[in-house]
């Protein structure tokens, strides 16, 4: 038969009963003649088991919380603050860099005083400027020696005899003569500070008969009126 064992071949042991073939123990090579049993002395090394595993905790979900990192959110708000921090010093310091330049005013340039568009010519006046004299009103208090309406002292402003009451002999009397305009020293009217006006225009005018330029500005009043310029108000501004 197929299954039945040659007679020539070593029969195994056979375990002892609650032992499982082979553990422990190495099974002989049945084809090796000199095939010793091992040393029995021996121990093997023992088995540990695996911890048991409790099912119901294998199978529920297992979570894992990661731990929060409290300083990272606490640096956050230092973050932010300094930010602002920084963020108003800059507008501080733009507002103040503004307020000086806008707070800097500029000196005002002085301006000159326009010349005027027309200057009056300048005309030579043969006639003497004098100071001012007083208005001599003919007839007034005062001893009149030759009785001809003059005062001695008008008759000195006139340059008349204060003795002679018609000192050019024309037949009228001295103090008519001023009176009325007229030269007590010859023909014409009576100019009495030569300057081209005769003494009654001069006093509708409201100048100075005794005086040849009333405003002083360098111009005879006869010179101003032929010229149309006012022989009351100074050049340049005086044109009529």
């Amino acid at each position: 038969m197929a299954n039945e064992i040659p007679p020539n071949l070593p029969i195994p042991p056979i375990a002892p009963a609650g032992v499982e073939p082979g553990r422990g123990f190495d099974v002989p090579d049945p084809f090796e003649e000199h095939a010793s049993m091992p040393n029995k002395s021996r121990q093997p090394n023992p088995l540990i088991a695996a911890p048991q595993v409790d099912e119901a905790l294998v199978s529920e979900k297992s979570v894992f919380t990661q731990p929060k990192n409290t300083n990272r959110k606490s640096s956050k708000p230092a973050i932010v603050i300094i930010i602002i921090v920084i963020i108003l010093l800059f507008l501080v310091a733009i507002g103040v860099i503004t307020m000086r330049l806008l707070g800097t005013t500029a000196t005002p340039v002085p301006s000159s005083t326009p010349l005027p568009s027309e200057v009056p010519a300048i005309i030579e006046s043969s006639a003497p400027v004098s100071s001012p004299s007083p208005a001599v009103v003919v007839g007034g208090g005062g001893e009149d020696a030759d009785h001809d309406g003059l005062l001695n002292a008008e008759e000195q402003l006139y340059g008349t005899d204060p003795a002679n009451p018609d000192t050019d002999g024309d037949g009228y009397n001295d103090g008519e003569e001023v009176k009325n305009g007229y030269n007590p020293l010859g023909e014409g009217t009576l100019d009495s500070d030569n300057d081209g006006l005769a003494d009654p225009t001069e006093r509708k005018m409201g100048t100075d008969p005794f005086n040849p330029d009333t405003d002083g500005d360098g111009y005879s009043d006869g010179d101003e009126v032929a010229h149309s310029h006012n022989p009351l108000i100074p050049a340049p501004n005086d044109k009529l």
